[in-house]
């Protein structure tokens, strides 16, 4: 019987960067999320419709414009930026509709360190790391 052979450490170190850019994407969300539902509570409080279509075009169209910027694409950005701010609705129309008390615990976003990962040597085909643009 062969033994599976060992794990390239250029892929072993690729997939813990993109698992610490999850998590940290799934935190940035969690966090959204939070700021989102608290404003719709205090647009309830103050009888301010929890829907504003302007608004919500001014967010997607800055989130593309935050996309081209970054070298990110810019469809997606949108798409997560939608599907955010509807999942956002859903939800807060769901948890006032059980229960117009309840509350969800906070979530604090912390950034964390990067994995720790040994020097390797990578193959000469493989992209540079990306970098924001210097600041204007």
């Amino acid at each position: 019987m062969s033994r599976p052979a060992s794990p390239d450490p250029v892929v072993v170190e690729l997939r813990a960067r993109l698992a610490s850019i999850d998590r940290a994407l799934v935190l940035t969300l969690r966090s959204r999320e939070q700021t989102q539902q608290e404003l719709f509570a205090y647009k309830r409080s103050a009888a301010i419709a929890i829907s504003d279509v302007e608004q919500e075009r001014v967010v997607r169209r800055r989130a593309r414009e935050w996309a081209e910027e970054y070298g990110a694409d810019p469809d997606l950005t949108e798409a997560v930026i939608r599907a955010a701010i509807g999942a956002g609705k859903r939800r807060f129309r769901q948890r006032t509709a059980a229960s117009p008390s309840s509350e969800s615990p906070v979530v604090v976003f912390v950034p964390f360190p990067e994995p720790e990962v040994t020097t390797i040597s990578r193959p000469a085909k493989l992209a540079p790391t990306m970098t924001p643009p210097p600041a204007p």
